[in-house]
């Protein structure tokens, strides 16, 4: 899921901020709730149990490495949380 959120925030102009409202709007409603953007936001920069062994398929000529998704998403998922959780 990182490399396509970061795929899509790159290549499409698409923020973080609009990815979320989205999903509250998907996955809340009055009486549940099921996203929660601070917790979402953490799972960016979260990779301790993320397996590698199936290989990234990319629709793009644009191949980044796992290094440069995960430093990518660790930037804007902190900037995110300093911008948003003062």
């Amino acid at each position: 899921m990182n490399q396509k959120v970061y795929l899509n925030i790159l290549n499409q102009n698409i923020t973080l901020t609009s990815i979320i409202q989205k999903a509250s709007v998907l996955f809340n409603s009055e009486n549940t709730h099921v996203f929660n953007k601070r917790i979402f936001i953490e799972q960016l920069s979260y990779y301790n149990d993320v397996s590698y062994e199936e290989k990234v398929t990319y629709c793009s000529e644009f191949q980044p490495k796992d290094e440069e998704n995960k430093e990518y998403l660790m930037v804007k998922s902190i900037s995110y949380l300093h911008k948003h959780f003062k």
